[in-house]
């Protein structure tokens, strides 16, 4: 049970169990009526096949503070995805030409 004010989860963030196509209306609905409200961030669990539910301060607060160990993560000058696609894409064809892939691919 999540502690409630009003009806309204007080916890900063709480893990709920896997809703799914199957699952009961109701639950369905708030699952809807969650993803619709930009005050919560709706996200599969890491394990166990659950949904996390943040509050969007906290989850932005989390993220920026795992994103600022700099131990873990480097700063960037700018935003390599262009170079990287090009990469992709030109490795991908050379397997193709030297035939290690299928045209297909």
């Amino acid at each position: 049970s999540f502690p409630t004010a009003g009806g309204i989860s007080t916890a900063t963030n709480f893990t709920l169990p896997l809703l799914t196509l199957t699952s009961p209306p109701p639950e369905r609905t708030v699952l809807r009526l969650l993803c619709s409200n930009t005050n919560w961030i709706i996200k599969p669990a890491d394990k166990g096949g659950a949904v996390v539910v943040w509050r969007a301060d906290l989850y932005q607060a989390e993220a920026r503070r795992q994103l600022s160990d700099t131990s873990t993560y480097l700063s960037l000058e700018h935003d390599p995805t262009v170079e990287h696609q090009a990469l992709i894409s030109n490795t991908i064809t050379g397997f193709i030409t030297s035939g290690c892939l299928p045209s297909t691919a």
